[in-house]
């Protein structure tokens, strides 16, 4: 097992590359209907069109997180922890108190990726419209549910301390994703973790508390600051263009 400070050349370029396709709006849920599926109230189905319809109708969310990485190519396991934020139609945070400073940040316009951690002088910087993939979980797994993946209900489970329904979705066309694993609080409907097999044979696991759902996010979730002396790359142009 690794920290996410730990510098050596290929782990940096391999850590950043998944970073960007996996760290984190949602539009309205395109669900089977009722008539099609009559789930049973206490079934895994029914926990998981619950959870759609939460984060539906709350127009942000903010919760902590504890994740962990396993990097299966090259044998290594990546720890952190921190606060992450979401907010309809385009805001996103991830922000790491271990590493301390790490931060991805859309505001709306652009998306800013800064992991000090492995290199305090740099900060990529997308437009949000050509952001990487998979830059917001909530938005990818539950939005347009029944379009973009097949569900299979899986259990209960606890998570968290609480007990959970399971669900597996399965993507319906080739993308970032083979499958992904939700674990659904079963009296909260609240996202208690999400595990996610990447394309690249990373599995990235999220273990959510402490989430607080509404009409808006922690104060100043989505304000990026430069971090002094460092330089702005935007894939394309050439490095400290803006």
């Amino acid at each position: 097992m690794i920290r996410l400070g730990e510098s050596a050349f290929g782990l940096r370029l391999t850590l950043r590359a998944l970073a960007l396709a996996a760290v984190t709006a949602a539009a309205a849920p395109t669900l089977a209907s009722a008539a099609q599926h009559r789930s049973d109230p206490r079934s895994p189905r029914a926990a998981f069109e619950a959870a759609v319809r939460l984060y539906q109708e709350a127009s942000a969310m903010c919760a902590d997180f504890e994740q962990r990485i396993e990097i299966r190519l090259i044998g290594r396991t990546v720890e952190s922890r921190g606060r992450v934020c979401q907010q309809r139609p385009n805001l996103f945070s991830m922000r790491f108190a271990e590493p301390a400073g790490d931060r991805v940040v859309s505001d709306g316009e652009s998306l800013w990726v800064y992991y000090g951690s492995l290199d305090e002088d740099q900060v990529v910087r997308y437009p949000v419209a050509e952001s990487p993939a998979g830059t917001d979980f909530f938005k990818e797994f539950l939005a347009e549910p029944g379009v973009r993946y097949a569900l299979e209900e899986v259990g209960e489970e606890e998570a968290g301390g609480a007990r959970c329904f399971v669900v597996e979705l399965a993507p319906l066309r080739p993308g970032a994703y083979r499958r992904a694993r939700l674990w659904i609080d079963a009296e909260t409907h609240v996202l208690r973790r999400l595990q996610v097999h990447q394309s690249n044979s990373a599995v990235r696991t999220l273990a959510l508390s402490n989430a607080r759902l509404g009409s808006t996010a922690d104060d100043g979730a989505f304000i990026f600051r430069l971090p002094a002396g460092a330089r702005v790359v935007s894939p394309g142009r050439p490095a400290g263009s803006s």
